[in-house]
């Protein structure tokens, strides 16, 4: 989306998403079991699961308002179509890049073992995005009515979900290569496959449908009080129907349509209550906002900088070693939020100010991160 056209409610709920990834990750990655089995735990547990639904619905809304004016210039298969296309592949190289413990080919080729390779082609959030845009970037380009496409979206959100229960059961490495097998269910470990969790993404594209609906029918407050009910009426089924000692408990394992439910009520209320936000407080700039506009370096540079190995073969998460107290994981989150907010609004700035600049910039880094790959 261009800044003329974004939705700040939009953009708030993907900048809430990242600032609690960021939590997400340090508490995963720092804090010290005994506190895990504290009573607090599975509620920050559950709230920490709601974060990459969130992010996928919102990828999916947003590609559908962005491509909307776009696509008469898509099927010219010109300079816009050509940057479509690169930024899904730039999902793609970013999601493996992550799970490349070395910087360097030859160290790849000479000391990747099983457990790095396989933790190397397991799908995540970035991977699942990549090919959720590719999906919805294809149909788009085929399907040339917006109701078809609509339909389309909710046929395949549904196969998506209602399939996952029957696919986790069968292990696909037996089959096919597991890079492929990957996307389709956890069983090589991988923490996103695509059933059921591209069903989130795709649910976000359907909205993003209703939404722009109910705005050409100057009814959008009628949209944003029936998603906030859709939502309220999904949370009370989902819980009713998990807690086991209530007569509504429904024996189901995961992933099932509940799991499915439960969190896109959440999601829905989220994107309720930025709506209502935007709306009593009319905002314009935020540093919610700041980090939400540069999400993908935000994504990429607070991994890295948890998770790189950058000295005597080190990273920060392992020098931790899970040894960290509440208070010191809440420290270390805020200053990596802090951190990130930096360096979001830094690129900001430079590419609103010096355009060439910044281009000349991310591929001045890009050729020198694979010069470096390539030749270390």
């Amino acid at each position: 989306m261009t800044d003329k056209k974004r939705l700040i409610f939009i953009d708030l709920l993907r900048g809430w998403a990242l600032i609690v990834m960021i939590e997400v990750h340090v508490f995963n990655s720092m804090l010290s079991p005994q506190f895990r089995a504290s009573s607090w735990f599975p509620f920050l547990n559950f709230v920490n699961g709601l974060v990459a639904p969130s992010f996928l619905f919102v990828s999916g809304f947003a590609f559908i308002l962005a491509s909307r004016s776009k696509l008469p210039q898509f099927k010219e298969y010109g300079e816009v179509f050509k940057r479509q296309i690169g930024r899904i592949f730039l999902i793609f190289v970013v999601g493996y890049s992550l799970h490349l413990p070395f910087l360097s080919i030859h160290k790849v080729m000479l000391r990747f073992n099983t457990k790095e390779w396989l933790d190397f082609m397991n799908v995540d959030v970035l991977q699942c995005i990549a090919v959720g845009l590719t999906l919805l970037f294809a149909s788009r380009m085929f399907i040339k009515k917006e109701a078809n496409h609509l339909a389309f979206i909710i046929l395949s959100g549904a196969v998506f979900v209602m399939a996952a229960p029957l696919l986790w059961l069968i292990d696909f490495r037996n089959y096919m290569p597991l890079f492929f097998a990957n996307y389709i269910n956890p069983m090589g470990g991988s923490l996103f496959p695509l059933f059921p969790w591209l069903g989130f993404m795709l649910a976000g594209a359907a909205t993003a449908y209703f939404y722009l609906q109910a705005k050409e029918g100057n009814k959008e407050e009628e949209f944003k009080k029936r998603i906030t009910l859709i939502g309220i009426i999904s949370i009370v089924i989902g819980h009713l129907t998990l807690i086991e000692s209530l007569p509504f408990f429904i024996r189901m394992h995961r992933p099932n349509w509940l799991f499915f439910v439960l969190r896109l009520g959440y999601v829905f209320v989220f994107l309720a209550m930025c709506i209502y936000y935007e709306e009593k407080k009319h905002t314009k700039k935020s540093f919610v906002l700041d980090m939400s506009r540069e999400s993908l370096l935000v994504y990429w540079l607070h991994l890295q900088v948890l998770f790189r190995k950058v000295w005597n073969n080190s990273s920060i998460e392992s020098a931790v070693k899970n040894d960290f107290g509440l208070m010191q994981c809440i420290a270390s989150t805020i200053g990596l939020i802090v951190l990130m907010l930096f360096a979001a609004r830094a690129w900001s700035k430079v590419k609103r100010d010096y355009p060439m600049t910044s281009k000349w910039i991310f591929w001045g880094v890009f050729a020198l991160g694979a010069l470096i790959f390539f030749l270390a």
